[in-house]
């Protein structure tokens, strides 16, 4: 039988705070376990930092300039397939458990999926609590009761569809943790109850805690030996260490810092080398392709991936491949600075800065924290990546996007 897939995406979470990157002294021991088991991959990219937006560059093996989806709110709309469709087609049981109003099926994100769990309230006692307090935020014209869900309420509703499986036949599971991404502060009571003001890296171990449990439940039926998991995140998060408009900042969406394209990327399961470092660059779009090939599904489409297939460089049957990455937030725009894109092109990045036409130039080995503009220095080689960039984004239709949403 073709085996059982389970791709978790750790929403927010940089690499440097998980153990098995080795950056910090964080405990993710469920996390580093699996890692010491599969394959890591050092360097990994997303394109946007922006969460429904990445995701779908995941599902879709897409630039988010090509699947149309560039802030959170946007439904998707386009005939595009994802991954959750071709598992379907290839014989797979498919379900999603979202931990974020953001992934809410009116989006559009449920396509493909058999069983789609994203209802953020506990039945019975969370309704008749919001009702009390009568609380609600907007959120860009959505009313919004409750934002998220801990990552135990993810594992809890994954674990009862499991009960109910055909056991003879693979699924492919979708687990979104959005415990480490900035919350949504609920009034006092409630967010003492819910939330219990933990820090970054609390959240982060939290995830890891619950993360280990849907595991030892997996082992406990004999499910885990004949399942690949892919773990991986959509973007970082900068944590005070840049400012926007002259304040420190955290968050992530108008930055394009590699504090916030970075994100982990794990493998492990049947056939994957054991306790192998990769250091090969991936990109969030390449891997669909290389979970597809992993699991021997090939597919064929009038859509054609823009990633690429990965699999025998992370099974040591090939050599590294050189790969550019792009990455974009127009989300400055919306608070009256400009939209950033950038390239990157190991070892140099080059930024524009869309409205006020700024180009900034890094050289990410001298320079990894991004401080030091030598763009005079290097005239040449940021011309050749302006001219790169710009072949990329000539059919862009961001203003439209913009103006649909409100903010030209």
């Amino acid at each position: 039988m073709p085996m059982n897939v389970v791709l978790i995406t750790l929403d927010g979470v940089r690499p440097d705070y998980l153990g098995c990157y080795g950056k910090r002294n964080v405990k993710t021991p469920n996390i580093d376990l699996l890692a010491s088991k599969g394959v890591l991959v050092e360097k990994v990219y997303c394109h946007i930092p922006c969460t429904s937006s990445s995701h779908l560059s995941l599902f879709t093996s897409r630039l988010p300039l090509n699947h149309g989806i560039r802030f959170n709110r946007q439904k998707f709309e386009k005939e595009l397939p994802v991954v959750s469709q071709i598992f379907q087609s290839a014989g797979y049981q498919t379900a999603a458990f979202v931990g974020a109003f953001v992934f809410d099926k009116q989006f559009g994100f449920n396509r493909g999926y058999d069983f789609y769990s994203d209802d953020m309230m506990y039945p019975c006692i969370e309704p008749f609590l919001f009702k009390i307090f009568n609380y609600q935020k907007d959120w860009g014209g959505f009313k919004v009761s409750k934002f998220s869900r801990n990552a135990n309420r993810v594992n809890n509703s994954a674990i009862r569809w499991l009960k109910g499986i055909d056991n003879d036949k693979p699924f492919f599971a979708w687990l979104h943790y959005a415990d480490a991404h900035d919350q949504f502060r609920l009034p006092l009571p409630l967010h003492l109850y819910y939330f219990r003001r933990r820090n970054y890296q609390q959240n982060v171990e939290y995830i890891d805690k619950h993360l280990g449990k849907f595991v030892e439940y997996l082992k406990k039926k004999n499910i885990f030996e004949d399942t690949l998991f892919v773990i991986t995140s959509d973007h970082g998060e900068s944590l005070n260490d840049y400012q926007v408009k002259g304040r420190d900042y955290t968050g992530h969406s108008n930055l394009i810092y590699n504090v916030v394209l970075n994100i982990p990327l794990i493998m492990v399961g049947p056939n994957i080398p054991v306790g192998k470092r990769s250091k090969q660059l991936f990109r969030t779009v390449d891997i669909l392709p290389t979970l597809l090939d992993m699991v021997g599904i090939s597919y064929e489409s009038g859509f054609s991936f823009e990633g690429e297939n990965l699999s025998d460089i992370l099974l040591d049957k090939s050599t590294e491949k050189n790969l550019e990455v792009y990455a974009e937030t127009l989300r400055p725009r919306t608070i009256n600075l400009p939209e950033l894109r950038a390239l990157i092109q190991d070892p140099w990045k080059y930024v524009l800065k869309g409205q006020s036409k700024g180009e900034v130039l890094y050289h990410l080995i001298d320079d990894p924290q991004e401080h030091e503009n030598v763009i005079n220095r290097y005239p040449q080689i940021a011309e050749k990546m302006r001219s790169r960039l710009c072949e990329i984004i000539k059919n862009d239709n961001a203003e439209s996007v913009l103006e649909g949403l409100g903010y030209s």
